[in-house]
């Protein structure tokens, strides 16, 4: 499937959401951010997503996924896993919610890859309307279920992925233009920013109000790929980003918080922002140089754009 240059560009802008969202203190930017950062992931991937052999598509996405996620989980646990930490042990393989710090992005890549899986194996099999109750489904589960279940990779936060992952399907080969759409998705973020929406965190299980937030969540995805479409000097750094963003997802953390709290060399967030992001940027071009690392940390066997 040929890329589309807007949809690396909002990969790009979800990334430095992502970083920004974990280095910032400010609560209410946070709220802000957590409305639509994480979700869009999701309905990009829906959005791009394709029915294939079940079997295939699965190895397929572990390629892509699960063998990053399990590189990066083994590098960054070297100094637990060589002090014999059986505690951090248990957490590696439990994953989820019990992955914290470091590791705290880690349990969107399980989740992505069995919500694809999920997707991939149901919807060709659901005429359309029994798709839309499924959904429905997820969401009334998602709204009966406590926040922050002890379930192993988190999977609980399906309930809420696979609807946005279905709606990003529903709008496959849909350029985002429609402008009725976009004004929801920012009357959502002013209902955030001034307190009249229940804060949304997907790892913590907290899915806001039934069915309003996943409309205002969506919406504000939806403006995101809209504004993604204007073309602007800061489309191809963005663009870059986006074909980085995974290698970001998983580094940001490690980079900022050894930083922060293991060196003890600065504190200003600023700064810390600019480096989480373009340190674990470096490290993407230097892993992308061989077939190897290319294969075990970025889930691909060649560079994107070769051959």
């Amino acid at each position: 499937m040929s890329r589309l240059a807007w949809l690396d560009t909002a990969k790009g802008i979800g990334i430095i959401a992502v970083v920004a969202g974990h280095v910032f203190s400010n609560r209410q930017v946070a709220d802000l951010i957590y409305l639509w950062h994480m979700p869009l992931f999701f309905f990009l991937s829906g959005y791009l997503f394709s029915p294939r052999p079940s079997l295939a598509f699965a190895v397929k996405k572990a390629k892509h996924l699960l063998v990053p996620y399990l590189a990066f989980l083994l590098v960054l646990s070297l100094p637990q896993l060589l002090a014999g930490d059986l505690n951090h042990v248990r957490k590696m393989i439990f994953g989820g919610r019990l992955l914290t710090g470091t590791f705290g992005t880690f349990w969107f890549i399980p989740v992505l890859f069995l919500t694809q899986q999920l997707a991939n194996y149901l919807f060709p099999r659901l005429s359309i309307n029994a798709q839309a109750a499924l959904v429905a489904a997820c969401i009334a589960v998602a709204a009966l279920i406590p926040p922050g279940l002890s379930v192993p990779w988190a999977l609980d936060v399906m309930l809420f992925t696979l609807p946005v992952f279905w709606l990003g399907t529903r709008c496959k080969g849909h350029d985002p233009s429609n402008g009725v759409v976009s004004a929801v998705g920012v009357i959502g973020l002013v209902f955030c920013a001034t307190g009249l929406l229940p804060p949304l965190d997907l790892k913590a299980g907290q899915y806001g109000l039934p069915i309003l937030t996943l409309t205002f969540s969506v919406t504000a995805v939806y403006l995101v790929c809209q504004v993604s479409r204007i073309q602007s000097p800061l489309s191809r750094p963005l663009q870059a980003l986006g074909g980085a963003s995974m290698t970001i997802m998983f580094l940001h953390q490690a980079v900022f918080r050894g930083i922060r709290d293991g060196l003890h060399w600065t504190n200003n967030e600023t700064l810390l922002f600019g480096i989480a992001l373009t340190v674990p940027f470096a490290l993407h071009q230097l892993l992308a140089r061989t077939a190897l690392t290319r294969q075990l940390f970025l889930g691909e066997a060649r560079i994107q754009g070769s051959g």
